[in-house]
């Protein structure tokens, strides 16, 4: 029951992430800074039951609750709401450090992800999974660049399509870049995996 529960909480979440530039933008325009800090907060709380209900040892789910709360709070000081505008710049950089750090520890991140598909790569196939997870480093650098120069510029509509919208649909279709790539290189069958 805990589980179907956690799952179903999982999949509110992620919609909300789609929608929170867009519930953001709607609360700063119509309501100001302090509205919208709850708005936020509302959105960090789903992420803390989120993390909340993950297995154990899921405890990084825990920061992007705590970075929400934090933003929240120091908007409500200030009352500047590009301070709300950051979190996904911030989840930009996240990822970028979890990707980059990848590179640098190994295995890849891609690679990672890779293995719970198929255990058994090959060498060629593990120099693909090194080069797509630059290509996301690259676009977590471009991604968050482009985010946080619409927040300080306060471009809060543009800012709001972007993050909400253009964004997902670029992380897609960097996705089916990748699929059709992989596809291509090493065919997609499973008999196409031992000739590699």
């Amino acid at each position: 029951m805990l589980g179907r529960v956690a799952r179903g909480l999982r999949g509110v979440v992620w919609g909300l992430a789609v929608v929170y530039p867009l519930a953001l933008y709607w609360a700063l325009t119509r309501h100001g800074a302090y509205v919208a800090a709850g708005v936020a907060a509302g959105s960090g709380v789903l992420w803390g039951l989120r993390a909340a209900l993950a297995p154990r040892g899921s405890g990084a789910l825990w920061g992007l609750p705590l970075v929400v709360f934090i933003l929240s709070a120091l908007t409500l000081v200030t009352d500047d709401a590009r301070l709300l505008l950051a979190l996904p710049v911030l989840i930009n950089l996240a990822l970028l450090v979890v990707f980059g750090g990848s590179l640098r520890s190994g295995p890849s991140y891609v690679e990672r992800v890779a293995r719970l598909v198929d255990p058994d790569l090959t060498p060629a196939k593990v120099q693909h999974c090194r080069q797509f997870t630059w290509v996301w480093v690259g676009f977590f650098v471009c991604n968050g660049a482009v985010i946080a120069a619409l927040a300080l510029a306060d471009r809060r509509a543009a800012w709001a399509v972007y993050s909400s919208g253009v964004s997902y649909a670029l992380i897609g279709g960097l996705l089916l870049l990748e699929w059709v790539v992989r596809r291509w290189r090493f065919g997609g069958g499973r008999a196409a995996r031992g000739d590699v």
